[in-house]
């Protein structure tokens, strides 16, 4: 017995050893190697933000009908782009897509080269009636005021568009020849899925045989400074993946009738309990589409979380038990499910001839839309209950390697263009859906990034009151994409 307790000893001594000495070994290799550079702009800033405010107050609004609200401000909206910046539409090519979209092609000198795609989009959602007293500025105001632009579509998604603009203007009146040749692609639906917009684009790109050695459209962003649990610094998130999308409807039906005499199971409670089921039963949580953000941010955690992280092949129960507690962190482990909707009878004393629920689900990679109802038909253990999807499930994304040469553009450029040195950079999976869901056939290189610091206050404008940004962002962005366009011209490897 004595010499069993020694064998033990030894071996929980070895594991702490072991266990310490892997948080030990993080390094943080590569970080103090590419500093901050000294980016002339050459642009008015307060004439970049008047611009940006002029492309709000154009209310191109994209509602639930599925429809655009006001044709003729999608045409505006083109119009003040030409307006706006004469010498980018006079040396760019530009075409109209289906309309309203909008792709313009800057030639580049060496056509051997693979070119670059930018993407993003000009609808907005519409403002929820009744809640615009909660803005500080008229949602549609482009208001410049207390260091911010204000207003809807100034995160989602003019702001994009704009800084683009002003930094191609700004180049080619500087006598700027790109070696590659650029590519800018503005959908006018994103927001209701893209299909006439972002869908049409690619499309056309395809039957010109074009292919892209990067493509970067919105998505993740940056995170302030404390936003990550732990981490002092800034955080690049570069999503070099999205989620696919699902909802389902279940439905029940029964005969009806008066409240007074009810069956065991109305139609509503057979709803009710498969709904119970589905929240109650979830889909697996995984580690896969974490640990290579968790690698990138170990070295910069304090030695508890970082012993934790260091270790995951030992405490990964603990580490999933622990994520799943936060909704924004569980969404990163599993396909999520969401009840959304509910529906009964249209009186309180009346039974339901029909109820139903429908269910969002937001699909990890290496699931598909059919595992999602397979799932959910062995859930809910009713054969009564009709499942049928609400509209065309999405897929997710390919996922875009981050050993490669765009990734390592995009992580050289974010840390050349940020102010300081304290900027890191991860991967991150996105977790709603962008317009990059049309163009997987165009590019296997293809990652979701805004060069705009995002504090917690920023984030909830985004679709909801008070969409802001900031002048400090706008100058962030003119020069992430100023040094984008530069640092992809000399990179042979792209």
């Amino acid at each position: 017995m004595k010499r069993l307790l020694i064998i033990l000893a030894s071996a929980a001594a070895l594991l702490i050893v072991l266990v310490v000495a892997r948080a030990l070994v993080v390094q943080k290799a590569g970080y103090l190697q590419i500093l901050p550079l000294p980016i002339e702009l050459g642009i008015d800033l307060e004439q970049a933000a008047k611009n940006l405010g002029g492309a709000i107050r154009i209310e191109t609004i994209s509602s639930q009908r599925r429809t655009m609200d006001d044709p003729q401000a999608f045409r505006a909206f083109q119009q003040y782009l030409a307006d706006t910046y004469p010498v980018l539409h006079a040396n760019l090519d530009r075409q109209r897509i289906n309309e309203y979209s909008l792709l313009y092609h800057w030639r580049g000198a060496d056509p051997g080269l693979e070119p670059i795609l930018m993407l993003a989009h000009y609808d907005t959602v519409p403002v929820t009636p009744g809640s615009e007293d909660r803005w500080s500025y008229p949602p549609f105001s482009g208001a410049v005021e207390e260091g911010f632009i204000w207003g809807r579509g100034t995160l989602d998604d003019k702001g994009t568009i704009i800084a683009q603009m002003e930094t191609i203007e700004q180049l080619l009146s500087e006598g700027y020849q790109p070696q590659r040749s650029i590519y800018l692609a503005y959908g006018h639906d994103e927001e209701i899925g893209g299909q006439q917009g972002a869908k049409k684009i690619s499309e056309y790109l395809q039957a010109a045989g074009e292919t892209f050695s990067l493509v970067l459209d919105e998505g993740s962003a940056i995170g302030a400074s404390g936003m990550i649990p732990g981490v002092e610094h800034a955080v690049a998130l570069l999503g070099h993946a999205e989620k696919g999308y699902l909802s389902l409807r279940l439905t029940a039906e029964d005969s009806g009738g008066h409240s007074s005499m009810p069956p065991r199971h109305t139609a509503a409670g057979q709803i009710a309990a498969a709904v119970m089921r589905l929240e109650n039963t979830q889909m697996p949580a995984s580690l896969d589409y974490s640990n290579e953000f968790f690698d990138s941010m170990m070295a910069f955690l304090p030695f508890g979380q970082r012993l934790f992280l260091a270790n995951r092949w030992l405490f990964e129960t603990l580490l999933l038990a622990q994520m799943e507690q936060k909704a924004e962190l569980n969404a990163t482990l599993r396909t999520t499910t969401a009840v959304t909707m509910l529906s009964g009878s249209p009186k309180e004393n009346v039974l339901p001839t029909e109820a139903s629920a429908v269910i969002n689900f937001r699909i990890m990679p290496g699931e598909t839309v059919q595992d999602v109802t397979d799932h959910v038909r062995r859930m809910i253990k009713d054969d009564a209950i009709r499942i049928e999807p609400t509209g065309e499930g999405l897929e997710p994304s390919p996922v875009s390697p981050i050993d490669g040469p765009a990734y390592a553009l995009l992580e050289r450029t974010a840390r050349e263009s940020w102010p300081d040195d304290t900027l890191l950079v991860a991967p991150r999976l996105v977790l709603a859906t962008t317009d990059t869901r049309h163009y997987h056939d165009l590019s296997g290189q293809i990652f979701r990034f805004m060069p705009v610091s995002l504090e917690f206050s920023d984030v909830r404008g985004i679709h909801g009151s008070n969409e802001r940004l900031s002048l400090d962002n706008l100058e962030n962005m003119l020069r992430f994409y100023r040094q984008l366009i530069i640092n992809a011209d000399s990179e042979d490897s792209l």
